[in-house]
């Protein structure tokens, strides 16, 4: 009994810090964004400012309906029944406004609930990261990511598609591996776990994952088995 107390204390120390690290990582993604804005809306109120000092009001009346159009664009463009979800796809939804990246959304109108919030987290939140990684490569007017979330009976499948580099086939085996990443490191710290987190989900779940990269695209689909 108090082995079994000292190895249950162990898992939810284990879970509790997992959790909080892949939340903090979407945390930091989100204040980079807000930084973004902040540092954009600074700039348009100084324009504004500018344009009534010049008293050109009808300039600035221009300026404030063109701004009001941009913030409406940066609201999810559909409803997204799981509040963990939404949120996570309203800051890419932004960061791909920010970053000059077409993103297109197909979610299903189901809340995903036979998923743990976390691990469906750890899923897309690295297959987008690794998608926005891959397109901001090419110019603003190449730039595309697709992201699809659907509910069947007995699966949920979750594809991220983007446009960019092709991953070479002798390195498709090796992208889920900890540790293996294509990338440079960012201020020292490696990166090539996101990918190795997916497949441990997908395993866990007794899932399955694929990945189809040609000279355009690349896509990774991800099928996880849940009861009717």
């Amino acid at each position: 009994f108090v082995a079994f107390q000292v190895w249950l204390r162990r898992e939810v120390t284990s879970q509790v810090g997992d959790a909080e690290e892949t939340y903090q990582g979407e945390f930091q993604s989100m204040l980079q964004t807000m930084r973004s804005i902040r540092h954009d809306f600074i700039n348009h109120i100084q324009v504004i400012q500018g344009l009534l000092k010049l008293k050109r009001e009808d300039r600035a009346y221009e300026y404030v309906k063109s701004l009001t159009s941009e913030v409406e664009s940066m609201e999810l463009p559909l409803k997204i029944n799981n509040p963990v979800l939404y949120i996570l796809l309203q800051s890419k939804w932004v960061r791909a406004q920010n970053d000059k990246v077409d993103m297109h959304l197909l979610v299903d109108d189901h809340t995903f609930q036979k998923m743990k919030s976390i691990d469906l987290i750890k899923i897309l939140s690295n297959l987008i990261d690794n998608a926005f990684d891959a397109t901001l490569l090419l110019p603003e007017s190449e730039r595309f990511i697709s992201i699809e979330a659907k509910s069947v009976s007995t699966m949920y499948l979750f594809k991220v598609e983007n446009i960019g580099p092709k991953i070479p086939k002798e390195i498709v085996d090796k992208i889920f591996k900890v540790g293996f990443s294509t990338k440079e490191e960012r201020l020292g710290v490696p990166r090539g776990d996101g990918l190795s987190i997916v497949k441990q989900v997908v395993d866990r779940y007794g899932g399955a994952i694929n990945v189809h990269s040609n000279k355009n695209t690349t896509t990774f689909s991800v099928k996880i088995p849940v009861k009717s």
